[in-house]
């Protein structure tokens, strides 16, 4: 059986992937938003910038 997909909006922006990929996706973006934070970008701003937003698909 296929694994199921999942759509994960990132600043409203739709990206699919296997649901089992999405605790990888997290950590990224987690990832990133620390590498900016390094940079001097503030924090509310990347909050903003980076919402995230899970949505299962239907069967």
């Amino acid at each position: 059986m296929a694994e199921k997909m999942v759509t994960i909006y990132i600043d409203e922006y739709p990206r699919r992937c296997e649901e089992s990929k999405i605790p990888l996706v997290l950590e990224n973006i987690e990832r990133l938003k620390q590498e900016y934070l390094k940079k001097g970008i503030p924090k509310e701003m990347l909050d903003k910038m980076y919402t995230v937003r899970i949505v299962k698909d239907e069967d």
